[in-house]
């Protein structure tokens, strides 16, 4: 319970300010390196910025697939985040 090797977070920056979104990725990100896997449901394209994958969904349904490679990811892509 206090180890999952799976997060789900839905809109985990959603009521935050910048300063404290960029300290939940932070948290994220550290979580990543550990080998946990995390599923991030948001709206904000700076977040989705930083994910490996993105699964789009329409109307209930998935919809489209991205594998976001050749990027620099991580918090430094996130203009006014930062």
């Amino acid at each position: 319970m206090n180890d999952p090797p799976l997060l789900l977070a839905d809109e985990p920056t959603g009521n935050l300010d910048s300063a404290a979104a960029a300290d939940v990725l932070r948290l994220f990100a550290a979580l990543r390196a550990e080998g946990r896997t995390l599923v991030v449901v948001t709206h904000d394209s700076r977040i989705s910025g930083t994910a490996d994958r993105l699964i789009t969904m329409r109307d209930g349904a998935f919809v489209d697939q991205t594998v976001l490679t050749g990027r620099t990811g991580g918090l430094g892509s996130l203009s006014g985040l930062v």
